[in-house]
């Protein structure tokens, strides 16, 4: 939906008539935007949310921006290797860090686990 939205932003151009407002797609990117921020909401207050579900809303939100980092690398006007290293080290650091919270929240997991079986066992 959002992929929609955002597709009919940047098709403007070739598809839209040319007597269209330049709000129209921005209009239209606003509504799936708004759809997707409605549902994640509402799944978030749902009660199997987790903080799985959290982590991969959030890697999902950083992953997004890398790959439109690498789209957008080819429109600037920075050179070429430039935008592409730039979004490299992004990219590995948005992967980093997902990392590091995945090994956080299984870690927590654990210990939650283990605090709970000792507490069993007396």
């Amino acid at each position: 939906m959002a992929f929609g939205g955002c597709s009919l932003y940047w098709i403007r151009d070739t598809l839209l008539p040319d007597d269209i407002s330049d709000w129209a797609p921005v209009g239209g990117w606003f509504v799936p935007a708004g759809v997707l921020v409605t549902l994640c909401v509402r799944w978030s207050c749902s009660r199997g949310w987790g903080a799985a579900h959290c982590l991969a809303l959030a890697g999902a939100a950083l992953l997004t921006y890398v790959r439109v980092g690498f789209l957008h690398a080819w429109e600037t006007d920075v050179p070429r290797a430039t935008g592409v290293l730039g979004n490299l080290v992004f990219g590995a650091g948005a992967l980093i860090q997902l990392a590091v919270a995945a090994r956080a929240r299984d870690s927590k997991v654990n210990m939650t686990d283990r605090a709970a079986g000792e507490l069993a066992a007396y």
